[in-house]
């Protein structure tokens, strides 16, 4: 990040205002940069991020201009924006941040970070030309910033219970807010499979003429083979391969899959699917940096995404050593139950803009498992895991911040 973004970052990556009236205005200042696009906006508690990632890969394999759009980052926050494949550059960066602080600060509009980083995507895509922008809402959906935006195909995948200070505490409270990106008349893709959550989605697009397609009324998996470096499975009869580990990417390749179907503007053929899914990275999700030791990473973060990881984790034969940390915001202890289970020792750090104190989880996890080791610095933690780990797994997971920090240390 250039001087002025990384000031502001460290300023306020912490602050949270929902609502669009900033938004509103910024886009009118600057002649409305998101209409210069056509957009799928994707909200959901998990699995949003490779949504995104596949459906974008499909759409540049059928030769379009495709931007995408995601947060939070790993390492970079130029990996929060990408147009054609390639992350803006810093000097793009530097440029737009200093026209854009200048313009608020003219107007004495004050901006949160991620307003300040979508602005930024909005500006940047309109100014490349991008055809079509694949958009990941920040947090919840209805008074997020990024829905300003009016898109081809809203795609909601599954819902969990996450951010209940800001969301409300039940799953009919957060699946509401996160279908508040359902517009009029528009077409809305679902992955979601509680039926009392998609009775919520099927009430409002209903009051909105929209049209709600659930992916698994129209699609059934057939058949999955997995392998070290990715997973192959089998649908109407075609073969799809997906360099992404874990059941849940599958359900998430069938999501971008249907979303193709209804991107009437953007026409695509089978092939490109294939191709297109065959390409789709998203690091940080049961990704494997190193095979000697065997290294994996997993930005796993709330109870669903540490179900999800569980069930890959528990096929793994070989003794397991997870080098856990989480952020204050989060439910630890109901990760812990889940995860504490599968490993033979369990390394607490903490890292990241928000950790949970490493002695306070360290308490967590002794509740559910014999063998903890506290080591506050992840640089020593990770050096601890990998010479006790012998030829084991190695997992580092429980919160996104984590991940990239270890992501760019053990790299």
């Amino acid at each position: 990040m250039n001087t002025l973004l990384d000031s502001f970052y460290k300023d306020k990556k912490h602050d949270v205002k929902l609502g669009l009236e900033t938004m509103q205005r910024m886009m009118e200042l600057l002649g409305h940069p998101e209409r210069a696009f056509r957009v799928v906006h994707v909200a959901g508690t998990n699995g949003k991020g490779s949504v995104v990632a596949s459906i974008s890969s499909i759409l540049r394999c059928a030769g379009f201009s495709v931007g995408t759009y995601t947060s939070p980052h790993l390492e970079r926050f130029n990996e929060r924006i990408v147009a054609d494949g390639a992350e803006i550059a810093d000097i793009e960066i530097d440029a737009l941040t200093s026209e854009i602080h200048a313009l608020a600060e003219a107007n004495s509009i004050d901006l949160t970070f991620f307003e300040f980083a979508t602005v930024i995507a909005f500006l940047y895509f309109a100014r490349k030309k991008i055809e079509i922008a694949v958009v990941e809402v920040g947090l919840g959906g209805r008074l997020d910033a990024t829905n300003i935006v009016t898109p081809d195909v809203a795609v909601i995948t599954h819902i969990g219970l996450e951010h209940m200070d800001l969301l409300g505490n039940t799953l009919a409270s957060i699946a509401a807010e996160k279908a508040g990106i359902i517009k009029e008349n528009s077409v809305v893709v679902t992955a979601e499979t509680k039926p009392e959550i998609i009775t919520i989605f099927r009430d409002i697009c209903i009051k909105k003429h929209a049209q709600l397609v659930n992916v698994w009324d129209t699609l059934s998996v057939e058949h999955i083979v997995e392998h070290s470096h990715g997973q192959e499975f089998v649908l109407d009869d075609k073969t799809y391969f997906i360099p992404l580990l874990g059941k849940h990417q599958v359900d998430n390749a069938c999501t971008a899959i249907m979303t193709i179907e209804f991107l009437h503007r953007f026409p695509v053929d089978i092939n490109h699917i294939i191709e297109g899914l065959a390409q789709a990275v998203w690091p940080g999700r049961l990704e494997v940096i190193s095979r000697k030791p065997f290294v994996m990473l997993d930005g796993a973060h709330n109870p669903d995404g540490a179900a999800a990881l569980c069930d890959y984790v528990k096929k793994m034969p070989m003794r397991k050593v997870l080098v856990l940390g989480i952020s204050n915001d989060k439910n630890a202890d109901e990760m812990v139950r889940l995860l504490a289970p599968l490993f033979e020792t369990i390394i607490v750090t903490a890292s990241g803009p928000k950790p949970l104190d490493a002695d306070v989880l360290g308490a967590i996890v002794r509740c559910y498992h014999g063998d903890v080791r506290i080591v506050s610095d992840l640089v020593e933690a990770l050096r601890m895991g990998t010479e006790i780990v012998g030829d084991g797994l190695l997992l580092v997971a429980g919160s996104l911040y984590l991940v990239g920090n270890a992501r760019g240390i053990l790299r």
